[in-house]
């Protein structure tokens, strides 16, 4: 099928080559006169695709020595994203975060916060399915539907970044990526957050990684306590053993595909149907004037409990379809006794 992208916000790549003398300008300004702030910015053209990060691939090496960049995944959390943006607050520095389409639906204005303070938005997929385990018509889907949620989310394009859930990374669908012009982030650092709650071993996981690696891409999840609990400890151990925090934009805005506009939009405007209702109906008064009601208590026969709960579930599955089935995918279907790699990639 041939994609259909809007055309991208004119004058984004001038925007974006701005942002290097503003996060300079914000440095200077920092309350914080031992803060790590941003040593550098680098611009990236994502055109083409291409692939970042020492762990997986070996062509896209960004940085000198001292030099790292700062990833988050799997948000946005609030309490625990919030804890993360005041940390890189308090060392006027900037990171990336690759979020999850269904938590930027759950709370967009978690995503424009961290756009707002200046942060990288990329996407990390609609669910977090891991790619390898799925047909290359729902791993498209899961893509598109995750760019498109998080920009709704944040009202505005956000970066052609990608980053594959658990690394995942089949062949078609970096193929796939680089058709759609999208930079590919891998890790060189891994904090393991995800194994812990323990705020100390993160802090201890990263620093002897950043020592003795010297440099590379820093993997953390601001879903995770303890991120949240240890970043500003790495950072002021960072920005005390003279090590440097790279932040990097691109240079335009990934496009979006209509199709998936239109299905983020819907879950976005049911999100806050939802959220609504729950407002409305949600205050003390509202219990307290409720009327009382008598409940009839029925005994039902067990022979027919089974038909009962079959029917419920049954209209509970119509009213409610699975996340994956509510989900339209890209229409790509191979020619019968083809091979089904040339037709949707052609010769990549």
């Amino acid at each position: 099928m041939q994609l259909r992208t809007k055309q991208l916000i004119s004058g984004s790549a001038a925007m974006m080559l701005s942002l290097s003398a503003l996060s300079v300008a914000a440095q200077a300004s920092c309350a914080n006169k031992s803060s790590i702030g941003v040593s550098r910015t680098i611009t990236i053209d994502a055109a083409g695709g291409k692939l970042y990060g020492g762990l997986q691939y070996t062509a896209g090496d960004l940085l000198r020595d001292g030099e790292f960049i700062l990833t988050f995944d799997d948000g946005p959390l609030r309490r625990y994203t919030r804890k993360v943006l005041a940390a890189l607050k308090s060392h006027c520095t900037k990171a990336s975060f690759f979020m999850v389409g269904r938590m930027a639906v759950a709370d967009p204005a978690m995503v424009r916060e961290v756009e707002s303070a200046g942060h990288t938005i990329a996407n990390h997929t609609w669910s977090h399915k891991n790619l390898q385990r799925r047909s290359a018509r729902r791993a498209a889907g899961e893509i598109e539907l995750g760019i498109s949620a998080v920009r709704i989310a944040a009202q505005k394009p956000i970066s052609p970044f990608f980053r594959f859930p658990y690394l995942a990374d089949p062949k078609a669908m970096i193929a796939y990526g680089k058709s759609r012009d999208m930079a590919i982030f891998s890790i060189d650092i891994d904090s393991n957050d995800y194994k812990t709650k323990s705020p100390g071993r993160v802090y201890s996981t990263i620093m002897s990684q950043v020592r003795s690696r010297r440099k590379g891409i820093m993997l953390f999840h601001d879903i995770q306590r303890s991120t949240a609990g240890a970043m500003q400890r790495i950072l002021d151990t960072m920005q005390r053993e003279g090590f440097k925090i790279v932040h990097v934009v691109s240079k335009a805005p990934v496009g979006t595909i209509e199709e998936f506009d239109v299905q983020a939009q819907a879950l976005h405007d049911k999100r806050r149907t939802v959220a609504t209702a729950k407002a409305i109906g949600g205050g003390d008064y509202e219990k307290a004037s409720r009327p009382r009601r008598t409940i009839r208590r029925t005994v039902v026969k067990s022979s027919d409990r089974k038909a009962i709960v079959s029917k419920a579930a049954a209209k509970r599955s119509n009213a409610f379809p699975s996340r994956t089935s509510a989900i339209a995918q890209p229409q790509i279907r191979p020619q019968p006794k083809a091979d089904w790699r040339k037709n949707v990639w052609g010769n990549n």
